[in-house]
């Protein structure tokens, strides 16, 4: 082939392992090394090394989740929406048990366009003052320490193990890593839930599970 038509389809790779979160990052890190072992353009080793540091930098995001709502109430925004307890929230699960039986929760596959690691809210819906929540499972084969890093668009609650561990009631864009919670996984399942709050504009949130150091930890449901 012609070095024209390997360059565009090396830049086709890269394009489709940066946008699809399917793919898991190791095999994007071996795709990603082919293509430099080949006669490629300068611009083309420019896009690839971008594309590494990228799957570097998201090593142990979160992919793997399910997500239900939106939820609001009337005259309620975010700081109140924090704190009010809709049916999927622990709290709500144990006070109301008929509530959590009308909670259906579907698999959350809508991701930024161009970072598979950043799920997009807003794709799934465009209101304002609401809320929607997420849900995956860590699952450790001992107890250990562990930090989550979490970025938000725009507030969040989050659980762990139906405990509330942390919460940013304010409009904010998202900072990859921005939030750290410091927490401790038990052995077997752990079960974390986000609720996402919307004001309005864009609505996103990512998660990465880290070592207490800030080392990418790989459990289930986290990525290479």
């Amino acid at each position: 082939s012609s070095p024209d038509t390997t360059n565009e389809a090396a830049l086709a790779v890269i394009a489709i392992v940066k946008s699809t979160p399917t793919i898991s990052p190791g095999m994007a890190r071996v795709s990603i090394n082919d293509l430099l072992s080949k006669p490629v353009n300068e611009s083309v080793r420019k896009s690839a090394d971008e594309a590494l540091k990228t799957i570097d930098r998201f090593r142990g995001y979160l992919r793997d989740w399910e997500y239900c709502g939106p939820y609001f109430a009337e005259g309620k925004k975010i700081p109140e929406l924090a704190d009010f307890a809709f049916e999927p929230e622990p709290a709500a699960l144990t006070s109301s048990g008929v509530g959590s039986a009308l909670v259906k929760w579907k698999p959350l596959n809508s991701f930024q366009a161009d970072n598979p690691w950043i799920l997009n809210l807003k794709a799934i819906d465009g209101g304002s003052d609401r809320c929607m929540y997420a849900r995956t499972e860590l699952k450790a084969n001992k107890e250990q320490k562990a930090r989550l890093e979490i970025g938000s668009d725009d507030g969040i609650v989050v659980w762990l193990n139906d405990e509330r561990i942390h919460a940013v009631k304010e409009v904010r864009g998202l900072t990859v890593g921005g939030d750290k919670i410091d927490v401790t996984l038990r052995a077997g399942s752990n079960v974390l839930i986000v609720k996402v709050l919307q004001g309005n504009g864009e609505w996103a949130f990512c998660v990465g599970l880290r070592t207490p150091e800030g080392e990418p930890l790989d459990l289930g449901g986290a990525a290479e």
